[in-house]
């Protein structure tokens, strides 16, 4: 039963089986994309996808300020200019 399997034996008064964590850590370089409990392995998962959606940003900003560089309309028309700004911010 996963999560409740502990505290049911807990509470009927049987013995705790202990479960082994040794091995939730990543092993090669794929394990840092799939789902892991590993304290580490989720700490890099973040900061990895806090630089992409900050690059993503970033070239949202570049996008919006060579638009504003000249009057009128160069790069983006003005709904998808609107869907940048509300994006990035």
């Amino acid at each position: 039963m996963g999560a409740f399997d502990y505290w049911f034996r807990w509470a009927i008064g049987a013995p705790t089986i202990p479960e082994d964590h040794s091995n939730h850590g990543a092993y090669s370089w794929r394990d840092y994309f799939k789902f892991n409990t590993d304290h580490k392995v989720i700490g890099i998962q973040y900061i990895c996808t806090t630089f992409v959606f900050f690059f993503i940003g970033g070239a949202m900003a570049m996008v919006m300020r060579a638009e504003l560089a000249q009057p009128g309309t160069q790069i983006v028309e003005p709904g998808t200019f609107n869907g940048l700004f509300s994006a990035h911010a």
